[in-house]
Parts: C-alpha cells; sequence; structure tokens
C-alpha cells in the first residue's frame, strides 16, 4: 500500500445515537468538489508563509499531533508516545508529563487534548490531567468502558469524549448498532454514547483540534459530515460533498471483501479527516482515486476552493493544526534533489529558497493563503 493511503479527508457520519446530538444538517455549509479545482501549482493561493526553527535539542520520532495552547505554544505527540511542549516562539521545549508507571507519569499516549492548561491524555482505559505551566499535581481516572478507545477531547467541565474505532468483541466490528463515541465525567462514569456504527471504521486521526480549542471528528460513513465535539454535546458542522466520486456505503464489506488494499485504491473519494478552520478558510483531506493524498482549501463565505494531491515523495507533509489566520505543519527542510514533488512542498521549497531559509533544520511553518484569490 503506498505511504499516502495513511493520511485521508473528508466524510462523516449522521447517525444518531443515545445523547445528545443536533442533527439538522439543513443549516450546515457543504463544500462540493466540484468547487474546488485540481491545482499542479498553487504558489498563487499562499500569501505568506512563516519558518519557526524549532528547538532540538528533544529529538521526536514522526509527529502524531498538535496542540495549540491559549499562550501560542504547542504541544507535540510523536508515534513513540512522547509529548514535548514547545514555548517562546519554539526556542524553547521541554516535557510536561513523563512516561513511566509511577502515579504522575503515563504509560502510553494514544491521543491528547486540551482542556485551558490542562493536559488530557488518553492512557490505554486511563485519562490523565498534567497542568502543563502550573506546579499542580496530576490526576487519573479509569474509563469504565468495555470498547477500547483511540482518541480524546474535552467533555464539559471535567469530563471527556473518548473515541473507539473497534467494537469490544473484534468480529462485531463489521455489525452495525454500537456506538462509536462516549462522553464520560472526571470520575470515569459514562454520562451519553453517539453515533452508531455504520459502515467500516479506521483508528486514524479521528479527532483534530482546529483554531479556539475546538474538537472535530472526522466522518465515519460516506453521508460526508464532520461533527463538532461540544460541552454538552455534538454537532453536525460541515457536510463534504465529493459528488459522483463519493465511496457508496459499506464499500470495505460489500466490494473490497474487507481487503484494506482493494478499498484505498478504489476509485473513489474516502476516509476523509484532519479539519482545520481559520477565520476565512476551511481544510480536510482524504484518500482519493488510487488511494491518492488529496487536500482541499474552501473560502468559508464562497464555499469556493481548490485542491491538491501530495506526492508519495513529499514525506509527512500535512497541515497538523491552525490558529485564526494560519494552518501549521512541521516541515523538515533539506536539500532534495527529487523532482517528482507535490504542489505544496514545490511551494515550501521555493518559498524558503527565495527567501534564503537554512537548510538542514527543522521548522514549524504557518501557512497562510491568501483571501483575494478565492474571492474573486
Amino acid at each position: 500500500m503506498k505511504k499516502t493511503s495513511l493520511f485521508f479527508m473528508g466524510l462523516l457520519v449522521v447517525a444518531v445515537v443515545i445523547g445528545c446530538i443536533n442533527n439538522n444538517q439543513e443549516d450546515i455549509p457543504v463544500y462540493s468538489i466540484s468547487e474546488a479545482p485540481e491545482a499542479s501549482d498553487i504558489s498563487d493561493y499562499i500569501e505568506e508563509i512563516e519558518f519557526i526553527p524549532i528547538n532540538d535539542s528533544l529529538p521526536f520520532g514522526v509527529v502524531s499531533k498538535i496542540l495549540l495552547t491559549a499562550k501560542g505554544d504547542f504541544l507535540l505527540l510523536d508515534a513513540t508516545g512522547q509529548i514535548l511542549l514547545f514555548e517562546d516562539n519554539c526556542s524553547k521545549v521541554r516535557q510536561p508529563a513523563m512516561k513511566g508507571r509511577a502515579s504522575n507519569e503515563y504509560v502510553s499516549a494514544s491521543d491528547i487534548a486540551l482542556r485551558g492548561d490542562t493536559l488530557i491524555i488518553l492512557d490505554n482505559q486511563t485519562i490523565h490531567y498534567f497542568p502543563i505551566y502550573d506546579k499542580e499535581e496530576s490526576s487519573s481516572f479509569s474509563l469504565n468502558l468495555k470498547s477500547p478507545c483511540d482518541a480524546v477531547a474535552p467533555f464539559g467541565t471535567n469530563g471527556v469524549y473518548v473515541f473507539s474505532s473497534f467494537a469490544p468483541k473484534f468480529r462485531d466490528n463489521k455489525t452495525t448498532g454500537d456506538p462509536l463515541l462516549f462522553a464520560v465525567d472526571g470520575s470515569g462514569r459514562l454520562v451519553k454514547e453517539f453515533l452508531d456504527r455504520e459502515d467500516c471504521t479506521f483508528s486514524l486521526f479521528n479527532i483534530t483540534q482546529s483554531s479556539g480549542n475546538k474538537y472535530f471528528l472526522r466522518p465515519q460513513n460516506n453521508e460526508n459530515v464532520f461533527y463538532l465535539l461540544g460541552e454538552d454535546g455534538i454537532y453536525p458542522f460541515l457536510k463534504a460533498d465529493f459528488g459522483q466520486k463519493n465511496i457508496p456505503a459499506r464499500f470495505f464489506y460489500k466490494k473490497a471483501d474487507e481487503d484494506i488494499g482493494a478499498y484505498m485504491s478504489s476509485d473513489y473519494y474516502k476516509l476523509p479527516l484532519d479539519l482545520y478552520q481559520t477565520k476565512n478558510y476551511v481544510y480536510f483531506r482524504c484518500a482519493g482515486p488510487r488511494a491518492d493524498d488529496v487536500s482541499f482549501v474552501f473560502e468559508r463565505n464562497t464555499h469556493k476552493g481548490f485542491r491538491w494531491t501530495t506526492s508519495p515523495n513529499d514525506g509527512d507533509i500535512r497541515f497538523l493544526a491552525s490558529n485564526d489566520t494560519s494552518f501549521l505543519m512541521i516541515f523538515n527542510y533539506m536539500v532534495d534533489n527529487e523532482k517528482n514533488h507535490g504542489p505544496m512542498f514545490k511551494a515550501i521549497s521555493s518559498f524558503a529558497e527565495q527567501h534564503q531559509i537554512e537548510t538542514e533544520k527543522t521548522y514549524l511553518l504557518k501557512i497562510f493563503f491568501s483571501k483575494d484569490i478565492l474571492t474573486n
């Protein structure tokens, strides 16, 4: 399977379950592939790229997630479960929580989230709260759930949402009816259940943090609706319209015979994820035909946009966060003689060359899109 087949975007479940779900989808914005032409050169869409050198005194692996704090610092979770906090415009780095088996440590980090200045860690079936700036003590509680959980977001004043990609019994994954999302209070007690399983689910970037510490759940079926995880319930937020290229319902089971390769390489758009927004723009991506990694950017008022395809030669180049004005990614700027790169990689490299950005360094990039391009 191609490397890019692991990075996808765009559709979500419109299923009601138990709990508080505002299921009125008539008023949510719809972003259509027909309004987002394919672009081979996206440099004209980019107004500015800010390169911020990252303090590399604490090495990290492949980045799984980034969270922005209210102060503008960022937390990084890598594929090994290490968590780092970058402060003062990335000039300082430290570990806000340590791995281990002591009462004030965590064993593994499946996912992370923020509530104010408190770091939330999903550690198997345990939730840890770690203050990231103060010297207060950490706290923990166990989840009283049968389903294994792989994503987390804040719920209410002291609880969490947890998402489970898999049924309690593996053989039941292809059946329908069991809930995917759970809200629990600060003691671990189950409060609400949301969203019945309707289709195949994957443990892959299910919850993202966007600007303003808003959390979004990606689509879990082919109805293409992203949900906002609010303090008191979940709400349909936007719908992605892939037209005739939208993957049919339960294609993984009915046509692909549960073959991930056949599913990913099918001639449809599938597995939407990574929803980030700024004041003016919305971004998401998905696995396209042939398992291509396809990214979309839309202007929020006009719903007009563009899309591009990431090349397998680009490495792990994807948006990881957003604030009110820009989209953020981690970029390792190296001398690269490979010519067959995708539009985003080319645009970043061209900008770096024009501004004589130092190579052989890792940067936090802030990418600003030009409002005039998509509103004219």
